[in-house]
């Protein structure tokens, strides 16, 4: 059980503000216009930090059979805050995006289990089993 930081994923650098191509636009009152190039703001920079993990594993391995067959249980549970998300339109004036932040969660719980059986030997041939099983949910 520990708490873990990780990159906050989105874009690589976030804490920038991306610039869209120029546009021209035309102010003026019909009879006196002027025309004037103007960008457009993609994407606003965010304070970027580290996203957050709280993990949660506990795993179980049992052996039998002179150790020929083997299986293996993990439980696992984790909790991330400050993920890297896109906000609601609207957010800032002027944006032509969804903004970015670092207001995500997710919540991440399941269970992963391996079945081993050693090799055994049917006639001339030798056989090994694995088997491997993952449930998980995520929200």
């Amino acid at each position: 059980m520990g708490l873990v930081g990780s990159p906050g994923g989105g874009r690589r650098f976030g804490y920038l503000t991306m610039l869209g191509c120029r546009q021209w636009v035309t102010f003026g009152n019909g009879t006196n216009n002027s025309l004037m190039a103007a960008s457009l703001i993609t994407d606003y920079g965010t304070n970027v930090k580290w996203a957050k993990s709280h993990k949660q594993d506990l795993g179980v391995e049992l052996k039998a059979l002179d150790s020929k067959v083997s299986l293996t249980v993990d439980y696992f549970n984790e909790h991330r805050t400050g993920v890297s998300a896109k906000g609601k339109p609207g957010q800032l004036c002027g944006s032509a995006e969804f903004s970015l932040g670092q207001y995500g969660i997710i919540d991440n719980r399941g269970f992963d289990g391996t079945l081993e059986i050693a090799p055994f030997d049917i006639g001339k041939t030798s056989w090994t089993f694995q088997g491997n099983l993952l449930l998980y949910r995520e929200k």
